[in-house]
């Protein structure tokens, strides 16, 4: 028994390497923890984290299939994640963006969604239902509709398809979400409701928001192409152009607050609105129906009313009077002109709001308004 202990020993010395007295240890792999995430490119979860501890060495993972999700560009399917120190920990996020639908799958869906009437009056009528000839859909012999453009707006991929027949006037617009597959019809601008507008920045105007939102619009016709689009949330009005924008929400921004609609209107319905006192014939101008903190004034007795003063506490478009010139300029937005009024001595910022004109007097710069009338 000795002689083969002994040849077996001095074999496995051999082999190793080693010389005889020699201890042969095998050196063990470093011992961590490795956890997994899944997130979207707004950094909300996806699926449970995964935590794997007493990771040996590397180990490799591979991302999910996640239900209306897909992998963000340049980001692997799989990775292989080694542990080279004892106790260390790593951390790897699958990065994923929401998965959009295929030119041909959006097709599909205004061919079901948009002409579907079309579509079974043709299959009435025997004709041949549906051909596609070089990205146009023909329905029958007189309907039929056309991919035009992709819109990238925030984190959303819109489809623009165009009606066969009004090609020539722009008519007939369908906006696909290739995202959510949502159809917006409405209005040329209508998909703009369908984009997280959190992220953008806004401008006040008259108290309401305007958000301002980037677009990427480079499959468009040069003649279309759009860099911005302009969003007002509350009243859901949207343009590419500012000013034309501040000009469409005038009539809501006006019939909405409770002072400013109370122009052009007739002493009974300023008195009905108001619950005010009228007293006839003030001093320098006509009529005027007295209400809590401002007053309405009427040129003659049958005229509509054509202007309003506002003391101390009233609020109009949501600015109070008594705010200085800074604060009422964050609600109402930036524009106004300001000045010194030589005859009376007091300062003035006045908004012109289209046909309307707006004005703040304070007795310094800087300090908090007296008075304010529109008209």
């Amino acid at each position: 028994m000795k002689k083969v202990s002994l040849l077996f020993t001095l074999t496995v010395i051999m082999i190793l390497g080693c010389s005889e007295g020699d201890v042969v240890v095998e050196e063990s792999k470093p011992v961590g923890e490795i956890v997994i995430r899944y997130e979207d490119n707004n950094g909300n979860n996806l699926h449970d984290s995964e935590i794997h501890n007493d990771v040996q060495g590397h180990r490799i993972f591979t991302a999910k299939k996640i239900e209306g999700f897909e992998l963000m560009e340049g980001h692997k399917s799989e990775v292989n994640i080694e542990v080279t120190k004892e106790g260390q920990q790593h951390e790897h996020i699958f990065l994923y963006k929401e998965a959009l639908l295929t030119i041909e799958q959006a097709t599909d869906l205004i061919l079901k969604k948009v002409y579907h009437r079309h579509l079974h009056d043709s299959m009435d009528s025997n004709d041949s239902a549906v051909t596609i000839d070089e990205g146009t859909v023909y329905i029958g012999d007189n309907n039929g509709f056309y991919f035009s453009s992709i819109y990238e707006v925030g984190n959303k991929t819109f489809y623009r398809f165009e009606d066969l027949e009004r090609k020539d006037t722009k008519g007939a617009i369908s906006f696909l979400c290739a995202q959510t597959g949502e159809l917006y019809l409405e209005h040329y601008l209508s998909f703009i409701s369908g984009v997280d507008i959190t992220n953008f920045e806004y401008e006040m105007y008259m108290g309401e928001k305007i958000y301002a939102i980037s677009v990427d619009s480079t499959t468009l016709p040069s003649e279309e192409k759009v860099d911005r689009l302009y969003y007002a949330t509350e009243l859901g009005l949207n343009h590419d152009s500012y000013d034309l924008i501040t000009e469409f929400m005038v009539p809501d921004v006006i019939s909405n607050d409770p002072v400013a609609s109370l122009l052009n209107q007739k002493i009974s319905e300023v008195e009905e609105k108001t619950g005010g006192e009228l007293i006839e014939q003030t001093e320098g101008y006509g009529n005027v129906v007295k209400g809590e903190k401002f007053q309405v004034f009427f040129a003659e007795p049958n005229s509509n009313s054509s202007l309003i003063a506002l003391e101390k506490g009233a609020e109009i478009f949501g600015a109070r009077v008594g705010k200085t010139f800074d604060e009422i300029e964050e609600i109402l937005g930036k524009g106004a002109d300001r000045y010194i009024d030589t005859h009376f001595g007091v300062y003035v910022m006045q908004y012109e709001v289209v046909h309307l004109t707006l004005y703040f007097y304070s007795e310094t710069e800087d300090g908090p308004t007296a008075t304010a009338r529109i008209s």
